[in-house]
């Protein structure tokens, strides 16, 4: 039986005729994840190597193989390489003295279907070096994205136990996990 919600009226002309309902096909928008969300009040030039620690120690954690995509600036998600990872975490290791922010999202998922689609597993990262009147509400963070499966009954201690020493790596401010939606189309933010 074919209720109303799930029905979407089409009241294309043709010919002077309406088109027949059709059954809506849903799209979806996001991706239901687990999260851990990591705030700074501390500038990027202190959070840089640290950020670097916490992101060797999640793909420790979930695996190296997990990322596989990563925002570009010029093109939405491409494939992501262990060199461009690696130059990534570099530019984190040591923080360039002329470099004011740092933007990186990587997911997994397919970067080569167009157009990509992340996977669940992700980390967002996004730290400044200079807060700006005109953005009051700025703050550094990072975001790290685990597939709900990742984390089950079986291994909940396991998970609360890598997320309290992520933590001791990092100078935060305030933190939070749980689940969370992720949005499956690409950021219109700009990484670097």
């Amino acid at each position: 039986m074919v209720k109303f919600s799930d029905l979407a009226v089409s009241y294309v002309n043709t010919i002077g005729r309406r088109s027949a309902v059709q059954p809506r096909v849903p799209k979806l928008v996001a991706l239901p994840t687990i999260s851990v969300c990591v705030y700074f009040s501390k500038l990027a030039h202190e959070l840089s190597r640290p950020i670097a620690e916490a992101m060797d120690a999640y793909q420790a954690f979930v695996g190296t193989d997990k990322l596989s995509q990563y925002a570009s600036n010029a093109d939405g998600w491409r494939t992501l390489t262990s060199k461009k990872f690696e130059k990534d975490v570099s530019k984190l290791r040591d923080y360039p003295s002329d470099v004011l922010a740092l933007i990186f999202e990587y997911n997994s998922g397919e970067a080569l279907i167009h157009p990509a689609v992340p996977g669940p597993y992700g980390a967002y990262i996004n730290i400044v070096d200079r807060f700006l009147d005109s953005m009051p509400l700025t703050t550094n963070f990072v975001r790290f994205d685990f597939d709900i499966d990742f984390v089950t009954s079986d291994n909940i201690e396991t998970f609360i136990t890598w997320y309290a020493s992520l933590l001791e790596l990092l100078p935060f401010h305030s933190s939070h996990a749980g689940f969370a939606y992720k949005r499956l189309n690409y950021s219109k933010d700009k990484a670097s």
